[in-house]
């Protein structure tokens, strides 16, 4: 970072470094540098206020997509509901269960599914 009139404070001796803050002592171009140094600091802001923008329009989209999430909720409870309420008015309630082989994946054998079927008789 020297040619952006920067540099790092060091203090060494034979193996030993010992490096400090960032001072602001440069070269003979320090004008130059003071410009690019300013130039490499706005780009940062740019870059982090670019970021921060982006996660915030990520968080608003996941907080549409949990509204939406919601509202189907409360339509398939609804939903539910009212077949549990006809189911309990008819005279009548057929049930089965049928069990079916179902593949696992990743282990090259099969599972037991199930099927359930139930009819309600309406009459009219």
């Amino acid at each position: 970072m020297a040619y952006l009139g920067r540099n790092a404070l060091e203090h060494s001796s034979g193996g030993t470094v010992r490096r400090g803050a960032i001072t602001k002592t440069g070269n003979a171009l320090a004008p130059i540098g003071a410009r690019a140094l300013r130039a490499l600091v706005l780009t940062t802001m740019a870059e982090r206020e670019a970021a921060l923008a982006e996660r915030e329009r990520l968080q608003a989209e996941h907080d549409a997509l949990l509204a939406r999430n919601e509202r189907l909720h409360h339509q398939l409870l609804k939903l539910q509901r009212a077949q549990f309420r006809r189911k309990l008015a008819s005279s009548r309630l057929f049930a089965d269960e049928t069990v079916v082989p179902v593949l696992d994946p990743g282990r090259g054998r099969t599972r037991q599914g199930y099927f359930w079927t139930e009819l309600v008789k309406v009459t009219p």
